[in-house]
């Protein structure tokens, strides 16, 4: 899952494509991975700017555009995205998925401070 938040001032963050050592990492430790059957809450911190000026989560996993990369609250939650595989691995064998829906509830942003 990827999102897409706007922050009061305009400016855009999303939860992939930054650069780390050259590569476009994401979420490298899969904390958003759908790959369970049932309900289960998946959680993903918010970007914050250092006053280093290097980037967190320590995961390298945001980019921004439009502005100076600090989240001015309040935000609005733009845009979610679902990426789902047509096939999974049992075992050895790829086998077709034969349900292909995901079903959301209780969305929400926050932050802890």
């Amino acid at each position: 899952m990827f999102f897409d938040l706007e922050d009061t001032k305009g400016e855009r963050f999303y939860s992939l494509g930054a650069p780390c050592g050259g590569w476009s990492v994401g979420d490298w430790k899969g904390r958003t991975f759908i790959n369970f059957d049932g309900w289960n809450d998946i959680s993903v911190d918010l970007p914050i700017k250092y006053e280093s000026g290097f980037y967190g989560p320590p995961e390298c996993g945001g980019t921004h555009t439009g502005g100076d990369g600090v989240v001015d609250y309040p935000i609005l939650f733009k845009r979610l995205v679902v990426e789902l595989r047509d096939r999974v691995v049992h075992l050895t064998d790829p086998i077709e998925v034969s349900d292909k829906s995901i079903r959301l509830r209780d969305l929400s942003v926050g932050h802890e401070g």
